[in-house]
């Protein structure tokens, strides 16, 4: 018996060695891709690699600030741009399974602005971005002083793009409007409600949204885009107009949040495959965006993914749903491919 466990032991060990040193061939390799994507003297990312809720690989390369000649820390904060879609979608979910609404809802249950339509738009047409709403980057003339309520005003008695449920077409505007349900049907604020049923509950102590004129983003990270050879600080905040942007986190906090999908802790199994599940047409048509998140099959594998870009900042959000891999790329440079690099990372980690 004392043999046999001895054996048993020393097989133990040697596998652990093993993993170990497998490990420390794939973080290798991550880095190297990193640093081989993006030079040490200007704008740069924080990457992380989570495998089944917990950090496998963390790094970063670049800078936070170019003139200050400022590194990346773990607590530098990110624009996330359009990955926020994935959070207003999220806090819908939470709202309709806590019985606040109902996708099935005529939108104008929330959102009285808009005229009764003989087919009406529905929550989930806005979640799978099949609503049709005017783009409201088209009709507002500058930014200062809008906020959700204004845009509102502006898209609802403006003529439909296409006609709901017709057309899958990507779109800001749905999801500004989904802020502003979320706002209503719970009664807070979008920041508020997000502070209060994600990020508290998930321990994302450095994330935000920035809904207020003259609001300080902590440890944030200067924005840049290219200007021929030279590196240009490029920041244009809207605070006020959320649901499709102004959420600002870190790699490590999007961590957690991956982990709290993961292990279920925000809403029911069945709640969360509906942000996984492709939208369809009234034709049956699948769409490939589901609720947040774009979805669909790559190298054999079921994956959803989201890529964000604004001025001064590009970012880049990857789950596989039948697997254990999620990669997150959050970056300075506007003009970086969030996508190629989290793709490649991804590559290296899914690899048996």
């Amino acid at each position: 018996m004392a043999r046999s466990g001895a054996v048993l032991a020393a097989l133990l060990v040697a596998l652990l060695a093993t993993r170990a040193a497998a490990e420390d061939g794939r973080a290798a390799k991550a880095e190297e891709v990193l640093q081989q994507a993006i030079a040490s003297d200007g704008p740069g990312a924080m990457v992380a690699v989570v495998v089944d809720g917990e950090v496998a690989f963390r790094g970063s390369a670049g800078l936070a600030d170019v003139e200050a000649k400022r590194a990346f820390t773990p607590e530098t904060t990110f624009d996330l741009a359009s990955c926020t879609k994935q959070f207003t979608a999220m806090a819908v979910l939470m709202l309709a399974e806590r019985g606040s609404l109902s996708l099935e809802d005529d939108i104008r249950k929330y959102l009285p602005e808009f005229p009764e339509r003989t087919h009406p738009i529905r929550v989930i047409d806005l979640l799978h971005m099949t609503a049709g709403p005017a783009d409201y980057m088209d009709l507002v003339e500058s930014f200062d002083g809008v906020r959700n309520v204004d845009i509102v005003k502006l898209v609802a008695p403006a003529k439909l793009r296409f006609p709901t449920g017709t057309k899958y077409e990507y779109s800001n505007t749905d999801y500004n409007l989904l802020g502003t349900i979320v706002e209503r049907a719970s009664g807070k604020t979008y920041g508020e409600f997000l502070e209060a049923a994600i990020f508290r509950p998930t321990g994302m102590a450095h994330s935000a949204v920035l809904e207020r004129e003259g609001q300080e983003i902590a440890h944030r990270a200067t924005g840049y885009t290219r200007k021929e050879k030279e590196w240009e600080v490029s920041r244009d905040d809207t605070p006020g107009i959320v649901g499709d942007g102004s959420m600002f986190s870190t790699v490590d906090d999007l961590a957690l949040w991956d982990r709290a999908l993961r292990k279920g802790k925000l809403v029911e199994p069945e709640t969360l495959e509906i942000a996984f599940t492709s939208g369809k047409l009234d034709s049956g048509e699948e769409t490939g965006y589901g609720c947040g998140w774009e979805v669909g099959v790559e190298a054999g594998h079921r994956w959803a993914w989201h890529n964000g870009g604004w001025d001064g900042t590009a970012t880049y959000v990857a789950r596989q749903l039948d697997g254990t891999v999620s990669v997150i790329v959050l970056s300075n440079d506007e003009g970086l491919d969030t996508g190629a690099l989290g793709d490649k990372l991804a590559k290296i980690y899914s690899a048996p």
